[in-house]
């Protein structure tokens, strides 16, 4: 490199551009220390390369902002030209990032500076259109600036939308950018979608990179990435990032509904212009980020049981479906913590004050409703209240016909969202539009089946099992319906003395088949598939396709708690213990999954601490569901754990003598016996428990709390007698 350019005294390299080398150097006229950005020499004469860069003097050059690098000059010398511009001592935000995100105070000092100086470029028409962490500097003095307009389109002020130039990307990393001639300007990684597609730009493309941008700056990993170009583009195109907060639980709930918002994949959904995401972020309350180490807890929400207020007794089953599918809409929103239908539905027909029933189940709001259904009409009403002053949040009454029920329970779901000024996804969107069945008459059967699913009793299944039957007569594609079916055949062969188990795997192979055929990379497919799998015993593929499904569907509770069940049977404890603890994330009321996670965690230094969360849980339950056997069966264990004799005895005695007890729970007492070192009575409660038909040999194998009976010649026997129970019924 000569030592001048112009009038330039060339000092030292800097580093390259977006499309040239830049230099330290001296103005000899001024005496001042500038960068000096220059075209490399054999790319002056590419087709359009030197277009490009003048723009990027003209674009910046107009814009007079503290947060954007200064451009002072552009020309040429002995045929090369050059960009003359502030000289910035510091680092890049893309190299700080590099080393982990950012402290939120740190986030807010750059964002807002940021977004204001990028509205001010759109004021004065310039769009940037390459917006990311490379592109912004921060300087030691503590000030951001932005730099880089070799992408920037200049339009009249306040132009409204503005055509992209021909080029292409080349490569997704933090450097792509455009190279050939054809395509589309800016960074993959960052690009909007309508920018990657090469349609028209306008305002709304800067507030989506910018959003990309605060994405990685709030968890340290780029919103959209891959191996390669295509699967970057079609991660930008198709599916939202995991929520902020996921990553970084510190995160506060305003800066995170900013992100959100401003990654809309639509740009009618995301802030109209930057001016109005600069707003956002003043007036975020990001007080809510706790200290470090502290835990961000979620607003929560418990869904009463709607009001049966119709004539007909029999359409209890009506109301009830609403409030257990508003429950299920309501938890594919990342941010809700959703009690489950056990614990609010604990509350059917019990007249209480809000507040309490709030404290019961632990939440900050509750819905509840009312239905009256008449022939093919029906009203719904429901009230969205805070739990702490009883204020009403949200109200709302529909007058609809049953076809335009599930418009209802969206509409419901949304509004919910809002009041509690979560911005949705577009995936989350997506899945509480999600219509289910066209046949109202078949979504009516399903609503009666789940009634009767949850009654928990055979005679109850037979009935659910006749309405999931005349579900899918109405419509044979039903889905929700060929999973409830399936789930319900599981049940029948997991945990019921049925003589003809070859039967209802067969039937349910079937209907995983005609799921398959219907919808192959739904979630509910694969777990279909995957109870059939357990049937036969076969853990390895059944777990495989449970960790599939729960991919699929993150929000699956199912997938994950039986996934995990599933592991523990077949050994694999440190997975079982990832799915318990998962399965508990969705939902925390739901103490099954704790309580067996601390079965997985025998003499392991969290054990005693996940005990102690289960047994909290269980109380908690237990004051709402007083008569829950299975519970009871799990607090034994509990009070064992702690080494209390006293009451494992007590409750341990109570649950044997009762007649209702079903012979599984009555293995937990054993467990807790075990605990205790009561061996002899362990080996009584199990071996008539076996005689009563239950048995499951690969669970006691693999179970540590069977650990100190395995060396008993007792043990084998058992497992013997388990056997010859399950060849006798096939």
């Amino acid at each position: 490199m000569e030592r001048t350019f112009a009038h330039y005294e060339i000092l030292g390299a800097i580093g390259a551009g977006g499309m040239g080398e830049v230099w330290k150097a001296r103005d000899s006229r001024l005496g001042r220390l500038v960068a000096l950005k220059l075209l490399p020499e054999d790319a002056c004469d590419e087709d359009g390369t030197l277009e490009r860069f003048r723009r990027e003097a003209q674009s910046a050059s107009r814009l007079n902002h503290p947060n954007i690098c200064t451009i002072y000059d552009f020309l040429e010398d002995d045929g090369r030209f050059a960009i003359v511009m502030e000289l910035l001592e510091g680092e890049n935000l893309q190299d700080r990032l590099a080393r982990g995100p950012l402290a939120v105070d740190d986030m807010l000092r750059i964002a807002v500076p940021v977004a204001d100086a990028i509205a001010f470029a759109h004021s004065q028409g310039v769009l940037h259109r390459d917006i990311k962490p490379g592109n912004i500097f921060l300087s030691q003095s503590g000030i951001a600036k932005i730099l880089d307009f070799g992408l920037a389109k200049l339009t009249e002020p306040n132009a409204n939308t503005l055509s992209s130039i021909d080029a292409t990307v080349v490569s997704p990393g933090p450097d792509a950018s455009l190279t050939q001639m054809g395509g589309t300007v800016g960074t993959v990684s960052y690009m909007s979608p309508e920018q990657a597609l090469g349609r028209d730009l306008d305002a709304r493309s800067d507030v989506f990179s910018f959003g990309a941008t605060l994405y990685e700056m709030a968890t340290g990993q780029r919103a959209f990435d891959g191996p390669t170009m295509a699967a970057v583009t079609d991660a930008l195109l198709h599916r939202d990032p995991v929520r902020a907060s996921e990553l970084r639980s510190e995160i506060p709930a305003g800066l995170e509904n900013v992100i959100v918002k401003s990654m809309q994949k639509d740009r009618e959904d995301r802030f109209e212009d930057m001016h109005a995401l600069a707003r956002a972020l003043k007036e975020a309350d990001w007080s809510e980020a706790p200290k470090k180490g502290a835990k961000t807890e979620k607003t929560s929400i418990a869904v009463l049981p709607f009001r049966h207020m119709s004539a007909d007794a029999d359409d209890e089953y009506f109301a009830d479906g609403m409030a257990e599918e508003i429950i299920n809409s309501l938890a594919k929103i990342g941010p809700l913590r959703v009690v489950s239908r056990t614990s609010s539905f604990a509350f059917k027909g019990r007249d209480e004050d809000i507040r309490e029933i709030g404290s019961a189940l632990d939440v900050n709001v509750v819905l509840e409703g009312s239905v009256r259904k008449s022939g093919n009409r029906v009203r719904i009403t429901s009230q969205l209240i805070n739990v702490e002053d009883g204020y009403h949040l949200w109200s709302e009454r529909f007058d609809r016909t049953m076809d335009d029920i599930f418009a209802v329970q969206d509409e419901i779901a949304e509004s919910i969202a809002k009041a509690l000024e979560i911005v949705l996804t577009n995936e989350e969107r997506e899945a509480i539009r999600e219509i289910p069945t066209d046949s109202a008459e078949a979504y009516e059967y399903y609503l009666r089946g789940r009634f009767y699913l949850w009654k928990l009793n055979p005679e109850s299944f037979l009935m659910a099992d006749s309405m999931f039957r005349a579900a899918l007569k109405e419509d044979p594609e039903f889905l929700l319906a060929l999973a409830s079916r399936v789930e319900l055949y599981s049940w029948f062969y997991l945990w019921l003395p049925v003589e003809d188990k070859r039967s209802l795997q067969s039937k349910a192979e079937e209907l995983a088949r005609q799921s398959q055929e219907i919808a192959p990379d739904r979630a509910e497919t694969r777990f279909a598939f995957a109870l059939t799998h357990w049937m036969k015993q076969e853990h390895a593929k059944a777990l495989q396709l449970f960790q599939e499904a729960a991919e699929i569907d993150p929000g699956y509770w199912e997938a994950h708690f039986y996934g995990a069940r599933v592991a523990m049977e077949g050994g694999r404890l440190d997975v079982a213990a990832m799915m318990f603890e998962q399965a508990y994330r969705i939902r925390p009321d739901e103490y099954q999954a704790m309580c067996l996670r601390s079965t997985c965690l025998r003499g392991e230094p969290e054990e005693a601490k996940v005990v102690a969360e289960a047994k909290k849980i269980l109380e908690r339950h237990i004051r709402l569901h007083p008569d829950d056997n299975r519970a009871l069966g799990f607090l034994v264990t509990c009070y064992a754990f702690e080494g209390d004799e006293e009451e494992t005895r007590a409750l341990g005695e109570e649950l044997q003598r009762r007649s209702d007890v079903d012979a599984g729970f009555l293995y937990n007492v054993a467990c807790a016996y075990i605990h205790l070192g009561w061996k002899e009575e362990a080996f009584e409660i199990l071996f008539k428990i076996v005689k009563d038909g239950w048995g499951n040999p690969e669970w006691l194998d693999s179970d540590p709390d069977m650990d100190p009976l395995r060396d008993d010649p007792r043990f084998g026997g058992l497992i013997d007698e388990i056997k010859k129970n399950r060849e006798r019924t096939g």
